[in-house]
């Protein structure tokens, strides 16, 4: 018989550090558009983009809340919170080019979900993607 933890199948799920802290990080900064999009979209109309349209505050505030539930769920092992994670974020993008933001920051909106897909896969063979469910 193996001795190697890897192979038992009630091994306990281990997620590595990076993944940890980015979730954590994931979890606050996504609570922070929640929150405070309504609020900031005024500023951001008024240094940034002239044209930005108001009601997409609430739309962006509703897409971090449901990125903190998908944080929340890569937090239980279910793989459909990554796969939530980039949906939300990808609807937050075109929600924000059509509000009139420039087409060439789009790629800054998806770093975030690049890095938690690229941290998901440290740790092979027991990387945080291969545990999730």
């Amino acid at each position: 018989m193996s001795n190697n933890l890897d192979e038992l199948p009630d091994s306990p799920k281990m997620r590595h550090k990076y993944l940890t802290a980015l979730l954590w990080w994931l979890l606050f900064a996504n609570m922070l558009v929640a929150i405070a999009s309504p609020f900031l979209l005024p500023t951001i109309r008024k240094n940034d983009t002239p044209e930005f349209v108001m009601w997409v505050a609430w739309p962006i505030a509703l897409l971090g809340a449901i990125r903190v539930a998908c944080v929340v769920v890569l937090f239980r092992w279910k793989k459909w919170g990554f796969y939530g994670y980039a949906v939300a974020t990808l609807a937050e993008a075109s929600l924000n080019v059509s509000s009139g933001v420039e087409i060439e920051k789009a790629p800054l909106w998806f770093i975030g979900t690049a890095i938690l897909l690229w941290v998901l896969q440290l740790g092979r063979p027991k990387s945080g993607w291969s545990q999730l469910g």
